[in-house]
């Protein structure tokens, strides 16, 4: 007889919702004290519960994508990739 599975499983380890100081430093490679600062001047999107400033992963995303600066990066195809033909037929 088997069991079915449980209506309580979870995934194992589910991605936080919302990043504390520290993990967010840490993921943007950058010192807490910089980060606090952004916060602070509201250059950086973050969420205020209490006294505790947080931060959405999905917000820094769109964050990171608005501030890089320079030519997007080129995709360099896998070795052994075959290349699309992209050009009009018969041209």
């Amino acid at each position: 007889m088997q069991q079915s599975p449980s209506l309580c499983a979870r995934p194992p380890n589910p991605a936080p919702l919302l990043l504390d100081a520290q993990e967010t430093a840490r993921a943007l490679h950058i010192s807490p004290r910089l980060l606090w600062r952004l916060s602070k001047d509201n250059q950086i999107p973050h969420v205020r519960i209490g006294r505790r400033v947080l931060y959405d992963p999905k917000d820094l995303d769109v964050w990171i994508a608005a501030h890089k600066s320079g030519p997007p990066a080129a995709s360099t195809p896998r070795p052994g990739a075959k290349m699309l033909d992209t050009s009009a037929a018969g041209a």
